[in-house]
């Protein structure tokens, strides 16, 4: 858990909403430092072969069933090092910079 904007955020419900979502296999949410909301969350995901994702189109689908500051700021691939494993360490991850 993390704070974003003084809500807890659970990442591993809103990588459940993602993984509803058709076309991705799995998704790992992560707290990356923000100024103004002490963290915000951001995304890796991996897709299905040949699949393609457009962040605005997930936004959108996120916004159905999850208030905004739980929306991650960035959706990124799914990183080469990590395993496709039902549970990824979050440490190994390196954070990006928000946006």
């Amino acid at each position: 858990m993390f704070v974003s904007s003084g809500e807890n955020v659970y990442p591993e419900e809103i990588e459940r909403a993602l993984e509803a979502i058709p076309g991705i296999l799995q998704a790992v949410v992560v707290p990356v430092e923000d100024p103004e909301r002490g963290h915000v969350p951001v995304a890796y995901l991996r897709l299905e072969a040949n699949q393609i994702v457009h962040p605005d189109d997930l936004v959108a689908r996120l916004s159905e069933v999850l208030p905004r500051y739980k929306i991650p700021r960035q959706f990124h691939p799914w990183p080469a090092h990590l395993p496709d494993a039902a549970k990824v360490n979050r440490r190994s991850i390196n954070n990006p910079t928000p946006s």
